[in-house]
């Protein structure tokens, strides 16, 4: 007898995240208020590409009034790469802005969609939420 209803109550525990109603996180995001941008231009680009392309990024983040300030690298010093470049955004505090780290990533994501000759990846820092383009 108990047989049925374990198996009912073990579809209904599996297909809960399917429906949205329950999150699969076991953590929640954590707001760190900060974000990072992850350039990546063609292989065999100058470094002046590169920091156009990162600069270009980097405009359009300081764009969001969430955003503090901006910090950018050119070039990966592991792998000698000049086609590579990182900005990392410092975020207003918690405190201060309407949106969490993860949805200022998520509409960053939609906006460097523009820098065109580059692909540009977007994370919020605590968030593990791929947000790559």
């Amino acid at each position: 007898c108990a047989s049925p209803i374990v198996a009912a109550s073990l579809a209904v525990a599996v297909a809960l995240p399917a429906t949205g109603l329950v999150g699969v996180n076991f953590l929640p995001a954590d707001d760190r208020s900060e974000a990072a941008l992850a350039i990546q231009a063609p292989p065999g680009t100058d470094l002046a590409y590169t920091a156009r392309k990162a600069e270009e990024a980097a405009a359009i983040a300081r764009r969001h009034p969430e955003v503090a300030a901006t910090y950018t690298t050119v070039g990966d010093p592991t792998t000698e790469a000049v086609s590579a470049a990182s900005v990392y955004l410092t975020l207003r505090p918690r405190a201060e802005r309407a949106r969490d780290a993860a949805a200022i990533a998520r509409a960053l994501r939609a906006d460097v969609a523009a820098v065109g000759g580059a692909v540009v990846s977007v994370s919020a820092t605590g968030d593990a939420s791929d947000l790559t383009k």
